[in-house]
């Protein structure tokens, strides 16, 4: 069985660690990137499952990565997080392809279900999704 490879954009560095380490341990290849343009040339050199990004980053932030990646990578699914205090840009992020929004602090088993669920069923519509 091959290992699923997740992409994850988040400039605060524990958060990212969180994220990698939970993964890895739910069995995942994780890729890790500090911002979105970082992110991006990973994606360019290598191939990706899911991306989970942050919103609020430094050079690229998450808009501008999920919109590289709907335009680039179509068939790649991407959660995005974000602090509360961001949160008004989650509508924005939904209607520009998001499959799934989740504030901060993550519930990690409400995002490795979402994970699971996109690996599953990647092209399903982000209206059927949270």
């Amino acid at each position: 069985m091959s290992r699923f490879t997740i992409l994850v954009a988040e400039d605060e560095s524990l958060v990212r660690e969180m994220l990698d380490d939970t993964l890895q341990s739910d069995g995942y290849e994780v890729l890790t990137a500090e911002d979105g343009q970082q992110a991006q040339r990973i994606l360019e050199r290598q191939p990706v499952d899911v991306v989970i990004t942050d919103l609020i980053m430094p050079e690229r932030d998450g808009l501008e990565l999920l919109i590289m990646v709907r335009d680039h990578y179509p068939r790649i699914p991407v959660i995005v997080i974000t602090a509360p205090s961001n949160n008004i840009y989650l509508p924005a992020a939904k209607r520009l392809g998001a499959a799934y929004c989740f504030e901060k602090p993550l519930v990690l088993s409400t995002l490795l279900a979402a994970v699971q669920a996109l690996l599953e069923d990647p092209i399903a519509p982000s209206s059927e999704r949270q």
